[in-house]
């Protein structure tokens, strides 16, 4: 299990069959003393209230940080709560570009960047418009982008979007959660902030 990497690694390996070894106070400082024992055989009382300290960190600094990524969630939220899609376009002509000539970007990252957004500019291909400013952008699109190799594309970000106290459903683009445009009157910050927060917790 450890070689293959589905648990555990080679430390807790050599604990369990050779020896546990040196162990950390509560401040994380190395204890003189050394753990020869291994955990198949068992372990003395000394040595076992020597192995608690690290175990009992462990434990706190998981809830410590899973508390801290809570609140710092939750202080956020109350911020950008007010924050509402009120309008389908706010008029922007402004963008972010990016090229699939240039492979600044992973393919994956790419084709992530690229689906769910709108489109700032016209794409056009030669003489010819492929699409459309304001389209949202799909699957079938960022393949033709990138067999074609046109020019850099200008998409719509919240970044760019000209409302000042609130966004706008073609700046925002779609929701993750249906896949489609979001809807007029949503709250779409509280429910980013829960994502990021929840990666926080996790990490």
């Amino acid at each position: 299990m450890s070689f293959s990497g589905a648990r555990g690694n080679a430390s807790q390996v050599h604990q369990l069959v050779g020896m546990r070894g040196l162990m950390s106070d509560p401040q994380g400082q190395m204890i003189d003393l050394p753990i020869q024992s291994n955990l198949r055989e068992g372990l003395s009382l000394t040595e076992y209230i020597i192995s608690c300290y690290g175990a009992r960190k462990g434990v706190v600094d998981t809830a410590v940080r899973t508390s801290d990524a809570g609140y710092l969630t939750r202080r956020l939220v109350e911020v950008v709560q007010h924050i509402v899609v009120r309008r389908t376009d706010c008029g922007t002509t402004r963008g972010i570009s990016v090229s699939p000539q240039k492979r600044t970007l992973p393919e994956r990252i790419f084709i992530q960047t690229l689906i769910g957004r709108v489109l700032a500019d016209d794409i056009y291909m030669g003489p010819r418009c492929i699409a459309i400013r304001n389209r949202d952008i799909g699957l079938g699109l960022v393949d033709r982008f990138r067999a074609f190799r046109t020019q850099p594309i200008s998409i719509r970000t919240p970044f760019t979007c000209r409302s000042t106290s609130w966004i706008c459903r073609l700046c925002y683009g779609r929701s993750p959660t249906h896949g489609d445009l979001v809807e007029l009157g949503e709250a779409v910050s509280p429910r980013g902030l829960y994502m990021q927060g929840k990666n926080c917790e996790i990490k």
